[in-house]
C-alpha cells in the first residue's frame, strides 16, 4: 500500500478503522499518510495504536525522528532490531528515513538473504526514496530480478 493519493488513502484507512479499530496495519499506514502530509505529531499518536508490533515500532521510529526526538527514535529502532521475528526490511526502511544509508543497505542485504517477503515493496516504497540514486540500490534491484 503506497500512499501516493494521500487523501484517498486517509479516507479508506479511516473507514477500515471505523469498521475495526484493531485492523492490522491500518494505523501504521495512516501514520505514514500523516507523515507524508507533514503531520508528525498526529503520526506518532496513530503509530502508537498499531496492533502489529513491528509496524508499530517502525511507525514510532519514523514519527519520533520526524519530530527531532532522537533518543526516542533510537530506542524504537533498537527495539525493532532486537525483535525475535526479524524485521529486516522494516529496519532498512527506518534507517533510510533517518538518513543512515550504509546501515539501511546492510539491513536490505539481510532481508534479501532471509527472503524477507516485504522486500517485494522495494520499488515503490517512499521510505527508501533516499536510496534510489545509490548504485547499491540499483545493484540490489537487479539482483532481485526486478526492472530498474
Amino acid at each position: 500500500c503506497y500512499l501516493l493519493q494521500t487523501e484517498e488513502a486517509k479516507v479508506a484507512l479511516n473507514k477500515a478503522l471505523e469498521l475495526n479499530q484493531e485492523t492490522s496495519y491500518a494505523h501504521y499506514f495512516l501514520s505514514q499518510v500523516l507523515l507524508l502530509q507533514g503531520r508528525a505529531r498526529e503520526a506518532l499518536v496513530e503509530a502508537g495504536k498499531e496492533p502489529v508490533a513491528a509496524s508499530r515500532l517502525l511507525g514510532l521510529t519514523l514519527a519520533n525522528h520526524a519530530l527531532g526526538l532522537k533518543k526516542e527514535s533510537d530506542a524504537n529502532i533498537a527495539q525493532l532490531k532486537s525483535r525475535e521475528e526479524k524485521a529486516f526490511y522494516q529496519v532498512a526502511e527506518a534507517c533510510a528515513f533517518r538518513g543512515e544509508t550504509k546501515e539501511s543497505f546492510e539491513w536490505l542485504e539481510k532481508a534479501f538473504r532471509a527472503h524477507d517477503p516485504s522486500l517485494g515493496e522495494i520499488k515503490g516504497d517512499p521510505l527508501l526514496n533516499s536510496l534510489r540514486s545509490d548504485a547499491r540500490y540499483r545493484g540490489l534491484v537487479k539482483k532481485m530480478g526486478l526492472p530498474l
